[in-house]
């Protein structure tokens, strides 16, 4: 058994993303990354493992202690249905080069 302090990369709010809505609803959700003053990074990209399900916008915020960035993901699926997925988000950080956010969408008739 290994024990051990893991130090936080970034702080990612919410971790995953569920987007749960009926047929032909528009459905979003947003996530904020912070960077930790340890590890600060920028965000250079964001892409959905499925353009046809998932679109995705980042922006660069003004936080508290600096930049952070909001990842608003939108629904593109129209139709009933389940789709599980993720984001790739490219950073310009050595130490941890690409982050991924979790999204699961459900449609109901």
């Amino acid at each position: 058994m290994f024990k051990g302090h893991v130090k936080e990369f970034a702080k990612v709010t919410p971790q995953r993303i569920r987007l749960l809505g009926s047929e032909g609803e528009d459905l979003k959700g947003v996530v904020r990354i912070t960077p930790t003053r340890e590890y600060p990074f920028k965000l250079l990209s964001a892409s959905p493992m499925d353009p046809k399900k998932i679109a995705v916008d980042l922006k660069e915020v003004e936080g508290e202690s600096g930049p952070e960035y909001e990842l608003t993901i939108t629904n593109v699926m129209k139709n009933e249905g389940r789709y599980f997925g993720y984001i790739n988000i490219g950073t310009d950080s050595k130490i941890k080069p690409e982050m991924k956010v979790y999204v699961s969408v459900y449609i109901r008739k």
